[in-house]
């Protein structure tokens, strides 16, 4: 289901999940509007990977970075938390690789034990 808040757009949707997040969330979000599923697709990704880094890493700062690349939406959260984390059956993350793939998108995670992790995914968006 799409949330209202998408209804103005990307940006002001992700601005107003950053403003309820409980550590400092910066954002690096294009204006740019894309047809409905692949907004909703990325603002899911984005909630997903904010409230795993808060579940399970720790963090002291999220960054939250979507821009066009050429003819894909490409998506990226990092956190300065505790690293480790890795994609599980039933997980958040896996849900958000399920989610992107079936938009015949891309998505990766780095995510050392030496910390931190970024979530980034590539959705299609021509």
């Amino acid at each position: 289901m799409r949330p209202a808040t998408l209804d103005a757009g990307l940006r002001p949707a992700l601005a107003e999940l950053a403003a309820r997040t409980s550590v400092p969330t910066t954002l690096d979000v294009t204006a740019e509007r894309f047809a409905a599923e692949i907004e909703t697709a990325a603002y899911f990704v984005v909630s997903e990977a904010v409230a795993n880094a808060l579940k399970h890493g720790s963090p002291g700062r999220i960054g939250v970075h979507a821009a066009r690349v050429g003819d894909r939406l490409v998506v990226a959260v990092a956190d300065d938390g505790t690293g480790g984390a890795a994609p599980s059956p039933g997980g958040g993350l896996a849900g958000i690789g399920d989610r992107v793939a079936a938009l015949h998108g891309d998505f990766t995670v780095h995510s050392p034990r030496s910390g931190g992790t970024r979530v980034r995914v590539e959705l299609p968006c021509e």
